[in-house]
Order: C-alpha cells, then sequence, then structure tokens
C-alpha cells in the first residue's frame, strides 16, 4: 500500500503539474481509535477515508485516515481493466484520499483557502482522469463513457450523512460529472490539450471552477 499512495500522489501531481514536499505516506492512519484520538472526534464505522485538519494561526495538522481493511484489500495493486468494481471502488476511495491531502497541501503552500466542497468536485475529476491514465495503455480498456457511467450514473452515499454534507456530496458530484462530460468532449476532439485544461482547472478557485463548469454546461452536455 506504501507505494500504490506515493504512485498516487507522484501522478496526481504529473498530471497537474504541481509540487508539495509533503509524501502522503507520512500523514497516513489506519487504526481507527488513534485517528480519533489525535482529532478529537468520532470516526464512524462505515467511514473509509477521511482526511483530518486541524488549523491554528501558523499551521495545520493533517493526517489521513484509511480504513485498515481497505488497506489490506488494495495492497500495492493498481486497478485493471478486468479489476470488480469493489476493488476500483476501494482504490478510488485511496485516491480520494490522496487528492484530499495533496489538494490541501498544494493550496495551503500558495496561501489560499480551500473549502470541502472544493475538495470533493476536485477528487471526483482526480477520479476520472486517473482511471483514464492508469487504463489507457492497457488491452480492453473501458471506455471513458464506461469509466463516467461507473462515477457519476448512480451514486451512493453513505445514509447516516447529515443534510448539509449530504447536500454538499450531491453538488461536488454534479459539478464533477458535467467538467468529466466536458474534458471527455476536449479529450476526443484534442487529445493534446487535455493537460493545459486539467492543469488551468486544478489552479481554479472553488467559485471559478463552479462558475466555468456552468459557462461551458451547454457547450459540452451531450
Amino acid at each position: 500500500m506504501s507505494t500504490l499512495l506515493t504512485d498516487i500522489q507522484a501522478r496526481l501531481q504529473e498530471i497537474y503539474e504541481v509540487t508539495v514536499s509533503e509524501n502522503v505516506l507520512d500523514y497516513v492512519i489506519t487504526d481507527r481509535k488513534f485517528a480519533e484520538i489525535i482529532s478529537d472526534k468520532k470516526i464512524e464505522k462505515n467511514v473509509r477515508e477521511q482526511l483530518l485538519i486541524a488549523t491554528n494561526d501558523e499551521y495545520l495538522d493533517v493526517s489521513l485516515y484509511l480504513d485498515d481493511n481497505l488497506v489490506k484489500r488494495l495492497g500495492n495493486q493498481y486497478p485493471t481493466p478486468h479489476t470488480n468494481k469493489k476493488l476500483l471502488h476501494d482504490f478510488w476511495v485511496a485516491l480520494e484520499g490522496v487528492s484530499h491531502f495533496l489538494y490541501v497541501a498544494w493550496n495551503a503552500s500558495h496561501d489560499r483557502p480551500v473549502s470541502q466542497l472544493e475538495l470533493e468536485l476536485q477528487a471526483e475529476v482526480d477520479k476520472f482522469v486517473s482511471a483514464l491514465i492508469t487504463l489507457k495503455n492497457k488491452q480492453d480498456i473501458p471506455s471513458m463513457n464506461e469509466i463516467w457511467d461507473l462515477l457519476f450514473s448512480d451514486p451512493q452515499y453513505e445514509s447516516s450523512l447529515e443534510d448539509q454534507s449530504l447536500q454538499r456530496y450531491q453538488k461536488a458530484n454534479a459539478y464533477a460529472s458535467q467538467y468529466c462530460l466536458n474534458l471527455m468532449e476536449v479529450y476526443q476532439s484534442n487529445s493534446a490539450s487535455i493537460s493545459n485544461e486539467l492543469r488551468r482547472f486544478y489552479r481554479l478557485s472553488q467559485n471559478q471552477k463552479i462558475s466555468y463548469i456552468n459557462n461551458s454546461n451547454r457547450s459540452f452536455c451531450p
């Protein structure tokens, strides 16, 4: 798992052309009780990934909780075209955690605040992009449409989520699903331009991201 998490971070940094000095592996906790102690908050048993943040005037305290059973199931395995959906979902959960960590670390290094909605939106985009890049050189790869369907066509949310959290996840999924439709259109018409598009989007603020997605809605929605 250590190799997998480090590789995920390295791939995301390469995709978006960003650099942070921190290695996500140094911040991972798989013991739920210990994560609860250091964060001073209860972590529900059905939660498999959570970025834990404490702030003060000078610095951020950050830890990434990943469920121990998920870590054991994944090992160091990247998904393949024949990976079952459960293991692929496990991979996306781990990737979401790394995405959160990297986005917070990069924005903090530039003195930029980050909202929870912004974190979730970027993580959903990261899942889609990483799946395309990871699988693109394999035989029998799923199409972009198939990957999009797995991520966005029928999202499942924990029944225990409070209304505010549920609405945030739903908004993030809706915005990310539309943006990834945008990406599919860009990729099919000019695949060489995709890197610049992704790097530009990554650097937008939350309001800029949402405005961009809304303004491109008519152009890219099928």
